[in-house]
């Protein structure tokens, strides 16, 4: 009979060669070790407390084979198994990208808060009141090249200080 035991023996005395298997058909580590695991735990379930075949380790092969060619036949293949519902992952990758942006949003508070008052008032009025550079200029009593001026300086603080946010294209 199978055993909780000899399922671990099993496990443990093909799954590696059982692996290189599949690997051959399918040259996908992870799909591989995907069929592999998958093919056990059937085995397991369908003999479990029974005699189960004459000849465990040709009946593996044979399970894993047939599943490697059929991943292989697939349309879908690289769908297999998936271990996290779209839905989970949709919600740990919002989870992931929020506190991302959070980071960011302290990060570019704390830079605007360094750059010198007059430049950081340019450059709030420019992107967040959404202020022409006329008016900016208007307001404060400069010109509209030294709006310019500020506001380029700003852009390349901010862009050399939170570079490490963004992945370098």
């Amino acid at each position: 009979m199978i055993h909780e035991f000899d399922i671990k023996q099993i496990y443990i005395k093909y799954y590696q060669s059982l692996c290189l298997l599949c690997l051959r058909i399918t040259n996908e580590e992870e799909i591989s070790e995907d069929i592999v695991q998958d093919c056990i735990i059937k085995f397991w379930t369908k003999y479990q407390g029974t005699n189960g075949p004459e000849n465990i380790k040709s009946y593996l092969f044979k399970m894993v084979y047939n599943k490697s060619i059929d991943y292989t036949r697939s349309p879908k293949k690289k769908t297999y198994d998936l271990p996290i519902e779209i839905e989970n992952s949709q919600e740990y990758l919002n989870f992931y990208f929020q506190l991302d942006l959070n980071q960011l949003q302290n990060a570019l508070e704390t830079e605007l808060q360094s750059l010198p008052q007059k430049c950081r008032l340019v450059y709030q009025l420019s992107r967040e009141k959404k202020y022409s550079n006329a008016m900016i200029a208007l307001r404060m009593g400069i010109s509209v090249k030294t709006v310019e001026a500020h506001i380029s300086k700003a852009l390349k603080h901010l862009q050399g200080s939170l570079s490490n946010y963004f992945e370098k294209i």
